[in-house]
């Protein structure tokens, strides 16, 4: 997708959504060629009213800085006369930030966005225990949306299972970033491979020799909850009467306590690229 040079937008085949943290200095320019690249929906994290508050999270942002960002894009898509792209303000609540929240819907209407306010997960306990907030989304018994229709790649070539994966050993494949590289040639080559075919065959039995019980995938709690909810409704049971077992912030702890054991300790730092199959 290439910016048109002007005001309007350059394609209507496709429906693109960003993430940004709008942390640099955004040129009135860019601003007009982000309104007029086609975009559809941005959504610009910003975890804090104060400027004490979101350096808590966003370490050594600027929040004035941000704001003028956004500011920006609104007077861009005026002077374009464009409804897209949909600009979001997106809040993580988290203890330290919580008390922000009121704030940032005074925020969101002066700066004529949409907030998009949701609680973070954290390493160890929840943090809102009572369950005053709610996360994004919730857990459900369904086959992972990541195995069978959104792929997650790594600046490094690497193809991970899905966005919650922090280590290489994890892996499903490599795809060469050069001829001369090891790796895969082609994305398809991995999609269709030996532990993508595995970790799909743990939604119809979850079992395997020892080797693939350590696959990231074998005792994720998305598998063991759909393993527990095909037994569930083979007992003749219901979406009703369905204990899930699992919070959000259980699942993100899953990923965040798990080490492969040959891997070394260290978390990948690389940016990744994420893409959904469309529904027809």
């Amino acid at each position: 997708m290439k910016p048109n040079g002007g005001c309007g937008s350059c394609s209507h085949f496709l429906r693109l959504a960003v993430n940004s943290n709008l942390s640099l200095p955004l040129a009135p320019e860019v601003a007009e060629q982000v309104v007029s690249s086609g975009l559809r929906e941005l959504n610009v994290s910003v975890d804090g009213a104060r400027q004490e508050t979101y350096e808590q999270y966003r370490v050594g942002g600027d929040l004035a800085l941000v704001l003028e960002n956004c500011r920006k894009l609104a007077a861009a898509k005026a002077r374009c006369g464009s409804t897209t792209p949909r600009l979001n303000l997106q809040f993580v609540a988290f203890a330290h930030n919580v008390a922000d929240a009121d704030d940032m819907h005074r925020l969101a209407g002066e700066l004529g966005m949409n907030l998009r306010l949701f609680k973070g997960v954290v390493p160890g306990r929840d943090w809102d225990r009572e369950g005053k907030w709610q996360y994004c989304v919730g857990p459900i018994p369904v086959p992972c949306i990541f195995l069978w229709g959104t792929a997650v790649v790594s600046s490094d070539g690497g193809v991970l299972p899905c966005r919650g994966a922090f280590y290489r050993e994890d892996d499903m494949g490599q795809i060469a970033l050069d001829p001369d590289e090891l790796g895969e040639s082609t994305f398809r080559s991995v999609w269709n491979g030996r532990r993508f075919q595995n970790a799909r065959r743990f939604y119809r039995a979850r079992q395997g020799a020892a080797e693939e019980e350590r696959h990231i995938c074998f005792n994720c709690p998305n598998t063991v909850m759909f393993e527990r909810w095909r037994e569930h409704r083979a007992r003749g049971g219901s979406r009703a009467d369905f204990d899930v077992g699992y919070t959000l912030n259980d699942i993100w702890n899953y990923f965040w306590n798990r080490r492969p054991h040959v891997a070394l300790r260290r978390h990948r730092t690389d940016s990744r690229i994420e893409a959904t199959r469309p529904v027809p």
